[in-house]
């Protein structure tokens, strides 16, 4: 059986209880220890109604050879908003990576934060119906929350009030025309929401696409909880612009805070238009398509343009094939001036049902215009039907399978949402 001291603010386990923000009038005074088995939710230490802030102590052992996570379980007030922090303290014996889980009174994860603008972890949440919430402590990368993580060492589970704001909203726009920038349609731009603390500004909230009007309003985190209020930054993408971030802004307890105009400033040289090819019978034939580029600069442009085509679900041995649809052409603009460009390939009749076919376009500058990009973007895709008719893929659609397909957005595309962290290694 294993023991631990559990501190409170400081002390030897002191468990106030006092009815404030999370419940009921009790209280216990004096030096506890925590029990096992608290391995599991169904078996997680009850702490009960506590006043907030209020910080836990403890430890986990030495993984592998002793499996351990920690289970707390506590009540409070339905809908008052809790921001938990699971930090390794101190830091020569903390744990290295902890990793902070949410639960229900049914067991059930609600969700879950690993690395919340630096190794340790924070979760922000509404208490639930049933006034009911488990809180679990383990090191990365134990997930599931079974005892499978890398870290032992000491903690700090931190409790305390949140204080919600009320709404960001804003605009994005073309920083030459003031056109607002849509995010169902080219150039489809996308805003993210980071939180700030002590000068970063690294811990990612939420994003979404603009409307049709260039229009944005965030009042929650991904996770549906209400913005916590705070200092923010919001970060702009749009195809074939400039990404902008903003500068730190604060929102205050139930305050709506609009920022205005976010102007991005678009490539010099853009491709401003295309063309799909049309359906093709079931036979197949030649799928013949044009962009159009624009010269922005007030310099003369001297370059290349050139189309990929990507194809996958065509039950070839790979089943996928990447190639271009001819050769480069070379490409001279006077400042201001745009040129239609053209390209095709052929599609084989013989590709199976529900190919699906894509092409984007790039253009280069100078003598090495592969290595000296300048523009790119998603054109179109078709697929093969189980009619056999080659069909155009609506523009949405098109780009919703391409993620699902290959786990990313098309070429020129815009990031979405938070990028993946990078892989950690076991230390």
């Amino acid at each position: 059986m294993k023991q631990r001291k559990f501190m409170v603010n400081g002390g030897v386990l002191i468990l106030l209880v006092l009815g404030s923000i999370l419940g009921i009038f009790t209280f216990v005074l004096g030096q506890g220890m925590d029990e096992e088995p608290n391995n599991t939710c169904e078996t997680a230490q009850a702490v009960g109604a506590v006043e907030l802030p209020f910080t836990l102590d403890g430890s986990l052992d030495t993984p592998p050879a002793e499996p351990d996570v920690d289970f707390f379980r506590f009540t409070g007030v339905p809908g008052e908003g809790v921001q938990v922090e699971l930090n390794g303290i101190p830091p020569e014996q903390g744990v290295g990576d902890p990793v902070l889980g949410l639960f229900n009174s049914e067991c059930i994860l609600i969700a879950v934060n690993d690395d919340s603008g630096s190794l340790n972890s924070r979760l922000l949440f509404t208490i639930p119906a049933d006034g009911v919430f488990v809180l679990a402590a383990t090191g990365y990368p134990d997930f599931n929350f079974v005892g499978e993580g890398f870290y032992s060492g000491t903690y700090q589970l931190a409790l305390a009030p949140a204080v919600f704001a009320g709404s960001i909203s804003g605009r994005v726009v073309d920083a030459v025309t003031g056109t607002p920038l849509p995010g169902d349609s080219q150039p489809f731009a996308i805003v993210e929401l980071y939180r700030c603390s002590n000068g970063d500004c690294f811990e990612f909230v939420n994003s979404q696409s603009t409307d049709s009007m260039g229009e944005f309003r965030f009042d929650s985190d991904f996770n549906g909880v209400p913005l916590l209020a705070g200092t923010y930054r919001i970060i702009a993408y749009a195809a074939q612009y400039e990404t902008r971030q903003t500068e730190p802004f604060d929102v205050g307890e139930g305050e709506d805070v609009d920022i205005g105009d976010i102007a991005l400033t678009p490539h010099p040289v853009v491709i401003s238009e295309s063309r799909a090819c049309s359906n093709l019978p079931s036979t197949g034939g030649i799928c013949s398509y044009r962009i159009r580029i624009t010269n922005r600069q007030d310099t003369t442009f001297q370059g290349a343009a050139w189309s990929n085509v990507n194809a996958s679900e065509i039950g070839s041995v790979l089943n996928f094939t990447l190639f271009p649809a001819g050769p480069p052409r070379r490409v001279s603009l006077a400042p201001q001036q745009s040129k239609n460009v053209h390209f095709a390939f052929r599609v084989p009749g013989t590709v199976q049902d529900g190919a699906f076919i894509c092409a984007d376009a790039f253009v280069g500058q100078g003598s090495n215009p592969f290595f000296d990009t300048v523009a790119a973007t998603f054109l179109f895709c078709i697929s093969k039907g189980a009619d056999g008719e080659f069909r155009v893929v609506p523009e949405q659609e098109a780009r919703e399978r391409w993620q699902q397909l290959y786990g990313t957005l098309p070429y020129g595309e815009a990031p979405y949402g938070k990028a993946p962290a990078p892989a950690k290694g076991k230390e």
